[in-house]
């Protein structure tokens, strides 16, 4: 499937967007970043503004009524178990970067982890 330049460039954008969420880069800098690289796109407080509400909606970290499913992950908790299992002296930053889940749903995961365990033990 081949595209046109416009529709590539705001696939590039959208690609642009998403790399600015992930580095953490705040929604201003995105928007001075995708104005400054992709004049085109308009308008684009917007086109940055969708992009980053669609990537905070699936971010457990933004929406505190989704934390409480975090820890029920299944696919979540064997990567957790599988890190620490390889990694049995790493930090806590350590394992949320080596998961890609953030810090906070790592420390959910994990306590909810040894509260299962505790309960297994009695």
């Amino acid at each position: 499937m081949s595209y046109t330049p416009l529709q590539q460039r705001w696939i590039e954008a959208r690609v642009c967007v998403r790399d600015c969420y992930v580095e953490r880069v705040s929604e201003q800098g995105a928007l001075s970043k995708v104005q400054r690289l992709y004049p085109d796109i308009d308008p684009t407080f917007s086109f940055v503004h969708k992009r980053y509400y669609l990537h905070r909606k699936n971010d457990y970290c933004c929406f505190p009524e989704k934390r409480v499913f975090a820890a029920r992950n299944p696919r979540w908790i064997q990567e957790v178990q599988a890190f620490i299992t390889d990694h049995p002296h790493s930090s806590l930053r350590g394992l949320a970067r080596g998961v890609q889940h953030s810090a906070y749903i790592c420390r959910l995961i994990l306590k909810q982890d040894l509260h299962v365990r505790s309960l297994s033990n009695k």
